[in-house]
């Protein structure tokens, strides 16, 4: 095998180890054609990969925009999304828009990271569907118990007459007590 490799001398295939009569670059003429149907395929393929990743991935962005704007989206969530978006654009700057077959991995790794975004996301998005002042409603064995231990304590109407001055009177009274022993103290 590394002499083929090196030299070239003997042609052989050696995924299935058959002999070939023709080196790849003199294939024949349905070889030819088999082989651009097949490169023809895989490139339709590759770009319909990266508009579905690029389409998913535009969702999501979208997503965190209306999240952020609502103030539902916690940073930590934001900046973490923003670094992967900030690499999926480096990779299709990088590429200038010509996809090969070469691509299908990195494009798949893109895709799954993209759905972990997209499974997060959901569950800010159903929180944010909540109004933050609707109240929560509690199970009906503890409504009874919670409206009997939030009954206010009232005051008797003899004791609230006079316990306003009392305390007013006490705040002046240790108002001039702690004056009376800073000046103690020099």
């Amino acid at each position: 095998m590394s002499y083929d490799l090196v030299f070239g001398k003997i042609h052989r295939d050696w995924s299935c180890g058959s002999l070939i009569t023709k080196t790849p670059w003199q294939a024949s003429d349905a070889q030819q054609q088999s082989l651009d149907t097949a490169i023809e395929v895989s490139n339709q393929s590759v770009e319909k990969l990266f508009t579905d990743t690029r389409k998913e991935i535009q969702n999501n962005y979208d997503a965190v925009q209306r999240l952020t704007r609502a103030k539902r989206l916690p940073a930590v969530e934001r900046k973490s999304f923003a670094s992967f978006l900030e690499k999926w654009l480096d990779y299709g700057l990088s590429k200038n828009g010509l996809f090969g077959p070469e691509d299908i991995e990195q494009l798949t790794t893109y895709r799954e990271a993209n759905k972990r975004f997209t499974e997060r996301l959901a569950i800010f998005i159903n929180v944010a569907a909540t109004p933050l002042k609707k109240p929560i409603a509690l199970p009906p064995a503890l409504t009874a118990a919670a409206t009997t231990a939030m009954v206010p304590a009232t005051v008797p109407p003899a004791a609230s007459g006079g316990g306003s001055i009392a305390v007013w009177l006490l705040g002046i009274g240790l108002g001039f007590l702690g004056l009376g022993f800073m000046a103690g103290k020099k």
